[in-house]
């Protein structure tokens, strides 16, 4: 008698459904699983397919990248103001945002990518400041749009105090590179100060000079006004802008002085003077 082989051996009955039933819960579970994988991708199909909500995640996060930038800056500003830009190292930048090392990184190289930065905001401020005098029915007196320009002018350098000293107050000859940065933005400054005087030439609201000097005397003069100004917590916008105004208009002589020398007539100032547009005040 031959020995069976076990496939030809009997399974207990029982055996046989436990078997069937695990076969049968496997199967469902692998149907429930595919069903759940089928729900994801359709989920992530949509996320993927919805521009308007990408879009919104994007622009928070840009929004949230520009924030921390402008952190660092401010923070950088008044480390800068306080310490000057030599003593002040990233360390203590990275230590006043509250951020790390790699996150400064992002956004800056060094301290001198953050310093030039300030400089370049600050001249985009000053440009929003200005605005082109306008001549005609329904404008404005010239006068009163110089004294507008120079009080928004003011107004701003006043309350950026921190960046003003910055600006009046670098110590030069320790950065060369640093110093000609200094420099380029003072006569950037007094470029647009030269157009200006250009542009009331051509306006007949400003006498012929040599607009490059008078731009240096006016930047200069400016200059140490709010140097000086700005020491004082309670300094007056206004009021400086009215004598700075005052002064551009009638210097510090007397008509009597103008007069004896031949500079003033009645009605106005000598042709002697160059002037070429009509009296102002």
């Amino acid at each position: 008698m031959s020995a069976k082989s076990p496939r030809d051996a009997k399974v207990p009955s029982g055996f046989a459904i436990d078997e069937q039933i695990t076969t049968r819960r496997f199967a469902f579970e692998g149907i429930h699983r595919q069903r759940r994988l089928s729900i994801v991708l359709q989920e992530f199909r949509g996320l993927t397919l919805n521009p308007d909500a990408i879009s919104v995640r994007q622009s928070t996060r840009n929004m949230e990248r520009q924030e921390r930038r402008a952190q660092v800056l401010r923070h950088a500003k008044r480390i800068f103001a306080r310490k000057g830009y030599h003593r002040t190292n990233v360390a203590d930048i990275i230590a006043r945002a509250r951020i790390a090392r790699g996150t400064f990184y992002l956004y800056f190289q060094n301290k001198r990518d953050i310093f030039e930065e300030l400089l370049e905001q600050t001249l985009r401020e000053l440009r929003n400041r200005i605005q082109r005098l306008r001549v005609g029915p329904g404008e404005a007196n010239p006068v009163e749009q110089l004294r507008d320009n120079l009080s928004r002018v003011l107004t701003f350098v006043l309350a950026e105090r921190e960046l003003t000293d910055i600006l009046l107050n670098h110590s030069t000859g320790f950065d060369r590179e640093l110093d000609a940065r200094i420099r380029d933005f003072y006569e950037r400054v007094a470029e647009q100060i030269q157009r200006s005087l250009d542009l009331g030439i051509e306006m007949k609201l400003v006498r012929h000079c040599d607009t490059r000097a008078v731009s240096y005397c006016i930047l200069g003069g400016v200059k140490e006004a709010v140097g000086k100004l700005s020491l004082d917590r309670h300094g007056n916008a206004a009021a400086l802008a009215e004598e700075i105004l005052d002064f551009g208009l009638r210097g510090v002589a007397r008509p009597e002085l103008l007069a004896a020398a031949g500079l003033l007539e009645e009605g106005g100032v000598a042709e002697r003077s160059n002037f070429i547009g009509p009296k102002l005040d």
